[in-house]
């Protein structure tokens, strides 16, 4: 199961770069399973970044919300996972590294622990 790493992004290219940057270090071993997708509403500024793991989707019209354009960005995501990353912030080294092992590892052991417990709470609780 691959990750997307959402960004949303309006004229500060000064910092989309950065954090563009944050991911692109990280892709060795997460090429085939991961992407970044750039949500730009600018009507002014177009983005465009020549790399098969970077999406930049530039939109005529501003959404009228962040909310709007955070709901519409991840229905682009091909990736069932789904990683925020704002514009101004950086992927700290080996995050793609540590989500994957917390996603493969630790989740199912959570999820098979809530199962064990409402089993035992639904034979044990009196109606």
């Amino acid at each position: 199961m691959g990750i997307s790493i959402l960004t949303l992004t309006y004229q500060r290219h000064h910092l989309l770069e950065e954090a563009m940057q944050s991911y692109l270090l990280q892709l060795d071993g997460f090429n085939d399973i991961s992407e970044m997708v750039v949500i730009n509403d600018s009507p002014i500024v177009k983005y465009h970044f020549e790399h098969p793991n970077v999406r930049i989707i530039n939109v005529d019209e501003r959404f009228s919300s962040v909310g709007k354009k955070l709901e519409w960005g991840f229905t682009q995501c091909r990736y069932p996972w789904i990683y925020r990353l704002d514009d101004d912030d950086l992927l700290s080294p080996h995050a793609l590294e540590i989500n994957e092992i917390y996603r493969l590892l630790i989740l199912p052991k959570i999820f098979l622990e809530t199962r064990n417990i409402i089993s035992f709470l639904k034979t044990n609780m009196k109606d």
